[in-house]
């Protein structure tokens, strides 16, 4: 068995022909075949259905992570102009001392 569904059709034409009343039954009655089916679909895709519960989760999920993602983007945008300031100071105290280092040394006799 490979999970196909197959028919033996001189098996399905003798019922068929034989009980054909209970196949109005199988499919057609309150609890028949057919009613199964839509309850079934119904279970999965109706207001309050296994698909629609599934797509509401996924659609909260979805705004919590791009909620999540613009904090992030702003925290990393935060972090960029910190560092870049420190930076800036570092690189403004390094030509500081530079230039008291060479004032000094100016001063000194060689």
């Amino acid at each position: 068995m490979d999970g196909r569904l197959e028919i033996n059709y001189s098996m399905l034409d003798k019922q068929l022909t034989q009980n054909f009343s209970a196949l109005e039954g199988f499919f057609g009655d309150n609890d028949g075949f057919a009613r199964k089916v839509e309850e079934t679909v119904k279970d999965f895709t109706g207001i309050g259905g296994a698909i629609r519960n599934r797509e509401s989760t996924l659609g909260d999920r979805r705004m919590r992570l791009e909620d999540e993602q613009t904090k992030l983007d702003r925290r990393m945008e935060d972090l960029e102009n910190r560092t870049l300031r420190q930076f800036s100071a570092m690189d403004n105290a390094m030509g500081e001392m530079q230039s008291q280092l060479a004032a000094m040394q100016n001063i000194m006799p060689a």
